[in-house]
């Protein structure tokens, strides 16, 4: 089941509020209920990560230019 964005800005809202309030019990439902609300949120994948450039790379290194005054 996907959230509503309606339900995910009233969590923040509602954490946010029980945080300046400083109310433990406040902070512990809004909390548990934000929690709630992002355990819903449905994410696309990830984008796999590229840990090494390919070796038949032509690219040359980049090298600053050392300025003297």
């Amino acid at each position: 089941m996907s959230c509503k964005q309606s339900e995910l800005i009233a969590a923040i809202n509602s954490f946010t509020a029980a945080v300046v309030s400083n109310d433990p019990n406040l902070k512990a439902f809004s909390s548990q209920f934000l929690g709630t609300v992002i355990g819903k949120i449905e994410f696309d994948a990830e984008d796999p990560e590229v840990t090494e450039a390919p070796e038949d790379s032509e690219e040359e290194a980049v090298t600053p230019e050392v300025v003297e005054g």
